[in-house]
């Protein structure tokens, strides 16, 4: 990319790539697991010739997880991560923030929080 020229590649999303980079997520037939025989290089030495995917990825999620005791420590706490949503764009822009300009992730989430005080405040309530 940083010679100018076209590149393909694998890159899951939210990632800061699509903020940094005007990307285009290419189209492919839908996810079908009877399909999808990919290896790990962990699994087999002839992982890469034994593997085949002729479809997309499955979908993945990212999931926000915490000690089931701030239930009982923190209530509130765990109401509002237990709430917390964030799409794509908003998770690629924060790691952009963080990775490449090297934002302090304090200060960071300090003003991005005054900035979205309505969602925040709508995942505090039950």
């Amino acid at each position: 990319m940083k010679a100018g020229e076209p590149w393909v590649g694998f890159c899951y999303t939210p990632h800061y790539v699509f903020a940094l980079h005007d990307m285009q997520i290419l189209e492919e037939p839908a996810y079908d697991a009877a399909k999808w025989n990919v290896l790990q290089p962990t699994d087999d030495p002839d992982w890469l010739e034994k593997s085949e995917a002729g479809v997309a990825w499955d979908l993945a999620y990212l999931h926000l997880h915490f000690a089931k005791s701030l239930e009982e420590e923190y209530p509130e706490v765990a109401t509002m991560l237990s709430n917390m949503k964030l799409d794509t764009d908003t998770v690629s822009a924060m790691t952009f923030a963080l990775v490449i300009e090297g934002q302090e992730p304090l200060a960071y989430a300090e003003e991005w929080v005054g900035a979205n005080e309505d969602a925040v405040l709508g995942w505090m309530s039950n």
